[in-house]
């Protein structure tokens, strides 16, 4: 599978910043993935939608490997300077929420989420 969307037009028409352009490939794809899985293996790969769709899944998925790898401050103290980190093992429902929510308002009206019959 190749992701829905490449880092120009992360950068260009979507004006993200917050995936560096070494990063972007590995993320596009996982996201791509989501949406694939989400739209129920109708996503296309020329809608605009679906495109920003997974640059915003892309961000959210960063976010959340940086979370369980512990680069993210939860808490820090002044006096006597103490600093704590999130760390998780794997991704959890909450992280697969908030996956979801960063990529709905992309397909409301589209019909790409109905998981019914047609």
């Amino acid at each position: 599978m190749t992701a829905y969307v490449d880092y120009a037009y992360y950068t260009g028409t979507y004006h993200g910043s917050a995936v560096s352009e070494a990063d972007f490939p590995g993320l596009a794809l996982k996201a791509s993935r989501v949406i694939r899985g989400v739209t129920h293996d109708r996503a296309k790969d020329d809608n605009t939608d679906v495109k920003d769709a997974t640059c915003a899944a892309a961000e959210v998925i960063q976010q959340i490997e940086r979370e369980h790898s512990g680069q993210t401050v939860t808490a820090e103290s002044v006096d006597s300077w103490s600093k704590s980190y999130f760390r998780s093992e794997s991704m959890n429902r909450s992280d697969n929420a908030r996956i979801l929510e960063a990529i709905e308002p992309y397909f409301y009206g589209t019909g790409l989420l109905y998981a019914g019959v047609w």
